[in-house]
């Protein structure tokens, strides 16, 4: 890869598929891809600048990151000041060229402007001087990524369009979280979605589309990738941020970060990062008359170790821990006001995870062999108040589900690759190993038999449980439930395992052209142990103890197949073909708790479902590199869905492997620098997302081209951005919109998600010329108090609707000190 071929970088978004005709309905869109790379672009005289890097990277990013810079304009934070950023390109001032950034999206590093395939790249300090400390905060400034938000750890990201639920059920999720090449998700049961914050990260990822050939199960719509900042050996650093929030209709939120880098002689180095954030409470309980509840407070700390053992050999560990908690459920039971009334005591939850990863490298003459080691443990507990979900007062004393979920995992990854030199070839062979034991315990109390009357004949209301399985009111004559019996006590244990060989090889052809073919070869395996009593067990199944072994194997192969051609340094067209495929599982429900009357066939097991990708794409810059401009094409075909379905008498619930569908978009974004210190930057994503057959459920069909939910069909990005620059002090100021069109909540389109803007502003002045070189920062989030739902439980079979709105107002003022 020339000097020349490393280009700027840039907020991703898109503009995903038109709704309308077949395939590819968006010919104007084609041929615009190809005006674009075809058109002449201005010359550009690049010659590298360089710098000494004190940074000792981690293995994978070995060479990302001392050529990293701004992926969007930033504001400084404190650390940074506007002459240390990294230099743009000779031929023009550093400010009035597009930025470069590095990424390790594909397991190497690559410029974003080489990097095949649609990545979207958020840079750690650009996003604290923005204030965007949570994923509600910055995956809106990536179009074609929906969040649909829950209470603590429990959001879920979904990428172009591929989601059956907007809320937690008993399926792996689709998107991957990792950080750096640590995975975060669960392959089975979702225990939880940690949301890392951005302090001291020195980057985000987003891989759009299937990652299946490099990572795996976790990844099947896409991945995101928190990369962090590593221990640098050069130099004795510390920063301290601390700010103040007030949030409209709310509460005053504190947060506080630290981060201390200490050398150890020349070749080793600890870094440390302590962060103490809390969300916002705005949620009022009109029935207790208790305000501003539903805050959530997260604690992590990070510890990293770099150590240069000798030349070929390298060493860097992390551990990784985070806290999370929350007094009460942030729901509103509609969608007017800030506000519920509806349950009768709070749902208190919690989650943690613990990371550790020992990566080492070892670097031979033309290759480099990397091993990644990880252990981690999750747990989650939660305290649902279930009245309102069963549809019964109680005399306003409180039906308690309670569920304790936790997993241990390891991971064992090896790679052997090319290292960069002026060679045509580049290749990757790599083995993985993951292991994941889950267990999950729920317990349902019977209610009181002299406050409920229970049904005679048995009636058909559901219990909804959080998101693993839903069970009636109790089958049993009244008066049959005695104080302090269960309805159901369940224990659940898994073991799964997934072994999978993975490689690739890149060849450059005539110069302009490059070929790569990859490919992953996956044996997956999961045997679980379910044991189930209670009176509802008896009532259903005639015993007292119900047990139940399930083994569930598979094996498949995940292909990546991608060719570009680069008409000049600064106009590359690609196209892509990648599969990605998920976990498949095994019921939570014992088998007397769901039948399989009614044509609704039930099995103990569901496989994976798999999906793939077709993409083509340009990468373009024009005018000494001022304005840049992409865009990309897609087309998913998603087989075998894992939809969480309701049994014939609706009553309880299982998944099941059904049909298809298929999301087609298109993505565009543009950055434009006029002058120095101003950046204009625009993305987008129209998305069409919908089913391709009719689905036959209890609560009606579902037809064909019906919309999948989560997935707004237009989304935007805006982006306007001043730094001018002086000698002793740099102002800045940033105004950012986002745009969230509307989408169903599920299937069926019980409730709309979407439908609003939001706009940011940011204010800043680090004062160079001071000891620790304050930083000060007043921003406001939601300027226009939009009450937008980004979340919400409402289904056809039950009378309880849950909405998670979007955080309201907040006006905050941050101070930075750096050392």
């Amino acid at each position: 890869m020339s000097d020349q071929q490393r280009h700027a970088c840039r907020v991703s978004a898109g503009i995903g598929g038109v709704e309308s005709g077949g395939r590819w309905t968006t010919v104007a869109a084609a041929l615009a891809i190809a005006a674009a790379a075809w058109a002449p672009q201005a010359a550009v005289a690049a010659s590298e600048a360089s710098t000494a890097s004190a940074t000792m990277p981690a293995a994978d990013d070995a060479d990302a990151t001392a050529e990293s810079a701004e992926v969007l304009p930033t504001i400084p934070v404190a650390g940074e000041s506007a002459d240390e950023k990294a230099p743009a390109k000779s031929g023009g001032p550093a400010a009035t060229q597009l930025e470069t950034i590095v990424v390790t999206a594909d397991k190497r590093p690559r410029s974003l402007r080489d990097t095949v395939g649609d990545v979207d790249a958020l840079r750690g300090k650009t996003l604290e001087g923005f204030g965007a400390h949570s994923s509600e905060d910055y995956l809106k400034l990536v179009p074609g990524v929906s969040l649909n938000k829950e209470n603590a750890d429990r959001s879920d990201p979904s990428i172009r369009g591929i989601a059956t639920e907007t809320r937690f059920q008993s399926t792996a999720r689709v998107t991957g979280v990792y950080v750096d090449d640590i995975p975060m998700s669960d392959p089975f049961i979702p225990i939880s979605q940690p949301d890392v914050g951005t302090f001291d990260l020195e980057r985000i990822e987003v891989l759009k589309g299937p990652q299946g050939t490099l990572f795996g199960s976790t990844a099947l719509a896409g991945a995101i990738r928190y990369i962090t900042e590593k221990p640098a050996t050069g130099e004795f650093e510390g920063k301290l941020a601390g700010s103040f929030t007030r949030v409209s209709e709310g509460d005053s939120p504190p947060y506080a970060a630290a981060m201390l880098n200490v050398p150890l002689g020349d070749t080793a180095a600890l870094r440390g990062v302590a962060v103490y954030r809390d969300e916002p409470a705005y949620i009022d309980d009109t029935r207790t008359g208790q305000d501003d509840i539903g805050g959530i407070r997260k604690r992590q700390e990070r510890v990293q170790g770099a150590w240069q053992v000798f030349d070929p050999l390298r060493l860097t560990a992390t551990y990784l821990r985070q806290r999370s908690s929350q007094d009460d459920s942030a729901y509103a039971d509609q969608r007017e006001r800030l506000e519920h009334g509806n349950a009768n005591g709070p749902s208190p939850m919690s989650s943690e995870f613990d990371v550790g990863n020992l990566v080492a490298t070892y670097d031979f003459h033309g290759a480099r062999l990397l091993s990644s080691t990880s252990r981690s443990s999750k747990y989650a507990s939660l305290i649902l108040e279930a009245s309102r979900t069963l549809g019964v007062d109680q005399a306003g004393l409180p039906v308690n589900i309670t569920t304790d979920t936790g997993s241990d995992g390891f991971t064992q990854e090896l790679r052997l690759s090319s290292v960069e030199d002026d060679g045509r070839w580049e290749w990757m062979i790599g083995a993985w190993y993951l292991r994941s034991e889950q267990q999950y315990d729920q317990h349902l109390p019977a209610p009181a038999s002299e406050l409920i009357p229970l049904p005679t004949p048995p009636q058909q209301s559901p219990l909804p449980l959080p998101g693993f399985l839903s069970i009636p009111v109790p089958l049993l004559q009244p008066g049959a439930l005695m104080e302090g019996a269960e309805l159901v006590a369940a224990h659940f244990q898994s073991r799964g395992t997934e072994k999978a060989l993975f490689g690739d090889v890149a060849g450059q052809f005539w110069d302009d052209l490059e070929v790569t073919l990859g490919g992953r070869y996956y044996r997956t395996e999961l045997h679980s142990h379910n044991v189930s009593r209670g009176l509802l067990i008896t009532a259903t199944s005639g015993m007292t103890e119900q047990v139940n072994d399930d083994n569930l194997k598979e094996q498949g192969f995940n292909p990546r197949v991608s060719a570009a051609f680069r008409f000049n340094d600064d106009a590359m067209v690609y196209a892509l073909v990648s599969k990605g495929f998920r976990f498949g599982g095994v019921q939570l429900a014992p088998p007397s708790l769901a039948d399989s009357s009614g044509g609704v066939e039930r099995s103990n097991t569901f496989k994976s479902d798999t999906l793939w990708n077709y993409e083509i794409g340009t990468r373009s810059e024009w005018f000494g590199r001022r304005l840049g401009f992409d865009a990309t094409l897609f087309y998913g075909k998603w087989k075998d869905l894992q939809i969480t379905r309701v049994d014939s008498t609706g009553l309880f619930s299982f998944v099941q492997n059904i049909g298809g569908a298929h999301t087609q978009g298109l993505e565009l974004r543009a950055e434009l620098t006029p002058f120095t210190g101003l950046v204009l930057s625009s993305s987008a994503a129209f998305i069409s997302a919908r089913t391709d057959e009719a689905l036959e459920t209890t609560s009606g069909t579902v037809p064909p081209g019906t919309r999948l939910p989560g997935t707004p069909k237009f989304q935007i990005a805006n982006l306007i951005s001043y730094e001018p620059r002086f000698q002793d002090f740099s102002p800045g100021i940033a105004l950012i919109h986002s745009h969230i069109g509307t989408s169903p909540n599920n299937l069926f389109g019980t409730e709309q998600l979407g439908g609003y803007d939001t706009y940011d502003i940011r204010a800043h002045v680090l004062l160079n010329s001071l000891p620790l070189r304050p930083d000060l920062t007043l921003g406001v989030s939601n300027l226009t108090d939009e009450r937008g739902i980004a979340g919400a439980f409402a289904d056809p079979a039950s009378s309880a609707k849950d909405f998670y709105f979007i955080t309201p107002r907040t006006v905050s003022v941050t101070l930075a000190l750096s050392f």
